[in-house]
């Protein structure tokens, strides 16, 4: 390539310049994404558990526990929330399984799309390649279902103690 040559559009949208790496950390994505539709199972059943709370013990909780009744009602929104953003994921896996396995790639080829995976998955760096932008927003889509999952399991917990507390003052 001479001086005056301009570089190609897919070696400047992609740092690493190394399509075996970029392959791994995709295969990454693809199957953190896969993964996580346990913890969208938990979300639909812990969504479900706080709407059956809210209403079989309505009669109860009303009048002793209105906190625990707000934290329960805020954790089903949380766990939609979760359950659509799981959805989401599920999708974007199924589509990203369709590119295929990254190959036969060496042991460093392998660190590094591990590497790169690891600065995309925290927004540090954005993906290459031309479906760069589509993996940055599976990404964004996963830690907004972490961040809804965990504000569901937190005002679950919540729930809970208040219930508790609840229980122990009024004995």
């Amino acid at each position: 390539m001479t001086a005056n040559a301009e570089p190609n559009a897919d070696t400047n949208a992609n740092p690493s310049a190394n399509p075996s790496a970029d392959r791994v950390a995709r295969a990454a994505c693809q199957r953190l994404l896969a993964a996580s539709q346990g913890l969208a199972q938990f979300a639909a059943l812990a969504g479900l558990t706080a709407f059956a709370a809210l209403w079989v013990w309505a009669g109860w909780i009303a009048p002793r526990l209105a906190p625990g009744a707000g934290l329960l009602a805020g954790s089903l929104l949380a766990g939609l929330v979760a359950v659509y953003y799981g959805f989401r994921l599920r999708l974007d896996a199924e589509l990203f399984g369709f590119l295929g396995e990254p190959g036969p790639v060496s042991e460093a080829e392998f660190a590094a799309g591990m590497d790169q995976f690891r600065a995309c998955l925290f927004g540090r760096r954005s993906p290459g390649g031309a479906l760069g932008p589509r993996y940055a927003g599976a990404l964004r889509l996963w830690r907004r279902f972490g961040a809804a999952l965990g504000l569901q399991v937190a005002l679950l917990a919540g729930a809970t103690g208040a219930a508790c507390l609840g229980a122990l003052v009024g004995s």
